[in-house]
């Protein structure tokens, strides 16, 4: 779940992608893309991914946001909850 309360797109050319990445190991040695989200504007989102892919169990989560363009600029907060 990702609240974003605000999002620049003063020049229009701005990009934001959610991310959430899950590792076999806590260094994040080889993560693997288990989601992934473009955040276009404020409010809450949800991202739903699993982190057992194909018998692999991806036991450590990371989540980030890409950003891109002119003039990026993000706030928000998010957490990982059981469906």
């Amino acid at each position: 779940v990702v609240d974003t309360s605000a999002v620049d797109r003063t020049t229009g050319d701005e990009t934001y992608a959610l991310i959430i990445q899950g590792s076999v190991d806590a260094a994040g040695t080889t993560p693997v893309t288990l989601g992934r989200a473009d955040i276009t504007q404020s409010g809450r989102s949800e991202v739903h991914f699993r982190n057992n892919q194909a018998g692999t169990i991806y036991r450590f989560i990371r989540m980030f946001i890409d950003v891109g363009g002119t003039t990026p600029s993000i706030n928000a907060t998010a957490f990982v909850a059981k469906a």
